[in-house]
């Protein structure tokens, strides 16, 4: 996992001399996620965060485009076990690496990956056992320009391993405002 963040690390330097959009991302997101079966009475609560970035966009065709960016994402959720409720709050420093599909030059829709480190973690009893320090998720969206330097992206994120012992499926949908320089 170390090479592969390293990687895209480089890659993302590398992406900054040759981008087209290099943009400022401020963005909302909702989280959901379910607990483990074997868990009985704890309930899972997604909850609202915002999360800020950079991200870069690049060409490789005049159709097609990769998508790399880094940015910091808190996940939040609301657990209820036994009558108590608290907030959990997983913060993590994210790397999304995406195809992107330009249908034109203000819109197009990008399919890839996030690797995701965690930073913080702000949590109490069994739900911080066995925490996920690096946590991989599937990221499927759409972006799209309104102004020369201003756009918006959505997109549907699913974790692919689990945030801890007691919190599993993983799943976020989000929307970025970007501020780009071209």
């Amino acid at each position: 996992m170390k090479f592969i963040s390293t990687f895209i690390i480089v890659f993302f330097t590398f992406s900054l001399l040759h981008a087209q959009d290099v943009g400022i991302a401020i963005g909302m997101r909702s989280d959901s996620a379910d607990s483990n079966a074997s868990s009985p009475g704890l309930i899972v609560k997604g909850q609202t965060s915002t999360h800020l970035g950079v991200v870069v966009k690049s060409e490789l065709s005049s159709y097609l485009g990769y998508r790399v960016g880094m940015l910091y994402v808190p996940r939040q959720y609301q657990i209820q076990n036994s009558g108590v409720s608290e907030i959990n709050k997983f913060e993590y420093f994210e790397i999304p690496l995406s195809l992107v599909y330009k249908m034109n030059d203000f819109g197009g829709v990008f399919f890839g990956t996030t690797l995701a480190r965690s930073l913080n973690r702000d949590c109490a009893g069994q739900v911080c056992q066995g925490v996920t320090e690096s946590l991989m998720s599937l990221q499927i969206g759409a972006s799209f320009k309104f102004a020369p330097q201003l756009g918006v992206e959505i997109f549907y994120e699913n974790a692919l391993s689990p945030i801890s012992n007691q919190i599993e499926n993983s799943r976020a949908v989000g929307v970025h405002l970007l501020v780009t320089f071209d």
